[in-house]
């Protein structure tokens, strides 16, 4: 997955293990709702979250992974000033 930064704010919002529906997440994250029910869909088609129920998603072991490499500080500028 190419770094969306919508997308990536979804994952964020569900890091915390919460289970929630589109319209919770789209309220934390301040995002439009239906900008987030079509990132559900995307995240999910590439397992990044997972559904649980009726209207309902968790983000999945794998979509934890994106997040934390996403938080992580790029070492591209350091190894640039570094040579």
């Amino acid at each position: 997955m190419e770094k969306r930064p919508t997308a990536v704010q979804v994952l964020r919002t569900l890091a915390s293990g919460a289970v929630m529906s589109p319209q919770r997440v789209a309220l934390i994250a301040d995002i439009a709702n239906q900008t987030v029910r079509n990132l559900l869909s995307f995240l999910k088609s590439e397992a990044l979250v997972e559904r649980v129920g009726y209207g309902k998603y968790k983000i999945t072991d794998f979509g934890l992974e994106h997040v934390k490499r996403f938080s992580e500080p790029s070492n591209d500028q350091s190894s640039r000033r570094d040579a």
